[in-house]
């Protein structure tokens, strides 16, 4: 079962056919080393980078699912260059994120040629 997942930038909507979705929310503690044996110093600024991470199918052909399109590779792949500078909404399971598009990786299998597979990572302000 895919998940529910839009990404919007502008006036464009799409529904992308998903597998997995990855929330991942990093923190940049410091570490400062001391000389000797005496344990390192850690600070923690309280800043954190999260991301996402999205895996999941792209057919040859663009398709309607409920009134919003779901792209082919060649639209999806046409749109992330485009969206690159843009900043986008991504939307899974009703909980939206603020994002820009770090990479796109499209993969095509040799057993199984009627799909590719895409990896979109996202870096975002977290949900809002």
């Amino acid at each position: 079962m895919a998940l529910d997942v839009q990404i919007v930038s502008g006036a464009t909507t799409y529904r992308l056919k998903t597998e997995s979705v990855t929330i991942i929310y990093e923190r940049s503690p410091l570490q400062a080393a001391l000389p000797g044996n005496i344990n390192p110093i850690l600070l923690d600024l309280g800043a954190f980078r999260p991301s996402i991470m999205v895996e999941g199918k792209i057919d040859e052909v663009a398709s309607i699912d409920g009134g919003i399109t779901v792209p082919s590779k060649v639209n999806f792949e046409d749109a992330v260059r485009t969206w690159y500078d843009t900043t986008i909404t991504f939307t899974v399971s009703g909980d939206s994120y603020v994002s820009k598009i770090a990479s796109c990786r499209f993969t095509m299998e040799s057993t199984k040629e009627t799909f590719w597979v895409y990896q979109l990572r996202l870096v975002t302000q977290g949900r809002t």
